[in-house]
């Protein structure tokens, strides 16, 4: 069966949060779906856990699996154009999740769907502003796979030159630009799902280096779209 929906997660260290992730996401996926996973440069057995489970999950919905281990971790926007290049480009949507999301039950892909089908060219749980930035937050986002391919710059979907945060912001910014709409899917949390959140943060290093590579994305942002220079929330 072609899967509808691309679903992309990359995972950094973690495993049980991760694991937990993948097998509600399996129980509560109402459309037919292939799943591109990401390993990037875990080192508390992520990898072996992975290649443990998967081959045991069948499921009414599930069409199977792509993977990708880094030995090294790479930026998040390198992971996700990896796994970008890896989904099935004739899968109607393309759904980016976080590996620390729980999902509770049917019905909420179904209400991405709708919003996507009605007019909303790239939809999340979280409609955000910074700065002068209006973005759908990177935790669990979905476009058309077809709207997402327009919007590649240079063969790649995400731009590399940020390397903690900002992914999200730039692309958000990149659709509006391009004329196009982006918009949340409210009332998801928390009875659809629960987005915990940070929880990847504490693999960046010490908090002094994590605000140091946090501000060095966020001046590029500002510089690449020509806005003065703010780093601060």
């Amino acid at each position: 069966m072609q899967p509808e929906v691309n679903i992309i997660m990359v995972s950094r260290d973690l495993w049980d949060m991760t694991k937990k992730a993948l097998e509600t996401l399996i129980f509560t996926m109402s459309q037919p779906w292939r799943l591109i996973f990401v390993n990037n440069g875990s080192t508390d057995g992520t990898r072996e856990g992975f290649e443990k489970i998967a081959p045991t999950w069948a499921w009414q919905h599930f069409q199977g699996y792509q993977i990708h281990h880094y030995k090294r971790p790479v930026s998040l926007a390198a992971a996700w154009n990896k796994a970008w290049g890896m989904a099935e480009q004739n899968a109607r949507y393309t759904l980016f999740a976080n590996n620390d999301i729980v999902f509770h039950q049917y019905g909420w892909w179904d209400q991405f769907q709708e919003l996507l089908d009605g007019g909303m060219d790239l939809a999340g749980i979280q409609d955000m502003t910074w700065h002068r930035f209006r973005f759908i937050e990177g935790s669990l986002f979905a476009a058309k796979t077809g709207t997402f391919k327009a919007m590649e710059e240079s063969g790649k979907l995400f731009d590399t030159r940020f390397k903690l945060s900002c992914e999200d912001v730039d692309l958000s910014e990149r659709f509006k630009r391009a004329g196009l709409k982006i918009g949340q899917v409210h009332g998801l949390q928390p009875e659809y799902l629960v987005h915990i959140g940070h929880q990847t943060l504490q693999n960046f290093g010490p908090t002094e280096d994590l605000i140091s590579k946090m501000n060095a994305s966020r001046k590029a942002l500002c510089k690449k779209w020509g806005y003065p220079v703010k780093v601060e929330d």
